[in-house]
């Protein structure tokens, strides 16, 4: 997998700030420059949070923190995802091949890719896509099959136990990577657009004179500005230069 050093530049150009897609569309733009000439489209959900995990670290760099709200009391609970597990995770190929019996019937399924998923208008639409037999599957297979799915692309289907710090409550909560890694990149965003306007403020430069700068460096040069700022405010003082 040949992977493209993302810039800040990349992010302002292909990201979409206020999107109200789903997060692994948002995502996919963005995914298109990180890995150029890979047909993302064909990813197992599996395969896909494993672009998004790469993406997040390459971009974000910090563990991603997972947040959820107890059921029972309310407090908010935060627990990290666990990037490396996913990352570790067996993806299926694309001939692999699930089976699942209902009332003594064979019936055999591709895994689902990202197109199929994209498409699916609901669980048993996903089924007709994925079906590799003409047998009408019948809706009280569908948590059989999804646990198929998931025992075969074990990446796709990411669930953590956790307990509330206050009332001891236990949940099991399904994580969904590209969710927390947009929000990452949504503010991220936002502050390469106050850097750019904070410099352009300061020394005139352009939007591209100003991204071409490297991340320390812009930084710095940030920090500067607003440590003059700060100066200036202070009454009685006079600022050089």
């Amino acid at each position: 997998m040949t992977r493209h050093d993302l810039t800040a530049a990349d992010v302002l150009d292909a990201w979409r700030i206020g999107d109200p897609a789903p997060p692994h569309l948002r995502l996919a733009r963005l995914m298109a420059v990180f890995v150029p000439g890979e047909t993302l489209r064909t990813d197992t959900l599996g395969a896909r949070n494993q672009r998004v995990i790469r993406l997040g670290r390459a971009l974000l760099g910090d563990a991603l923190e997972a947040r959820l709200t107890c059921l029972s009391c309310g407090t908010e609970i935060e627990f990290a995802v666990p990037e490396d597990a996913i990352l570790s995770a067996p993806v299926p190929g694309p001939d692999t091949v699930v089976a699942v019996t209902v009332d003594g019937q064979v019936h055999r399924f591709r895994v689902p890719t990202m197109a199929d998923l994209d498409a699916a208008g609901d669980a048993l639409d996903l089924t007709r896509r994925c079906a590799l037999d003409d047998t009408p599957f019948p809706e009280a297979g569908l948590p059989a099959l999804e646990a198929a799915f998931a025992s075969h692309d074990p990446g796709g289907d990411i669930r953590i136990d956790t307990a509330c710090p206050e009332c001891g409550a236990e949940t099991e909560a399904s994580v969904e990577p590209a969710g927390f890694v947009a929000a990452g990149i949504d503010r991220l965003y936002r502050a390469l657009l106050t850097e750019v306007d904070c410099l352009a403020r300061a020394y005139g430069w352009t939007e591209g004179e100003v991204l071409s700068l490297p991340t320390d460096r812009r930084r710095a040069y940030v920090a500067m500005v607003t440590a003059r700022a700060a100066q200036a405010r202070v009454p009685g003082r006079r600022v050089l230069g």
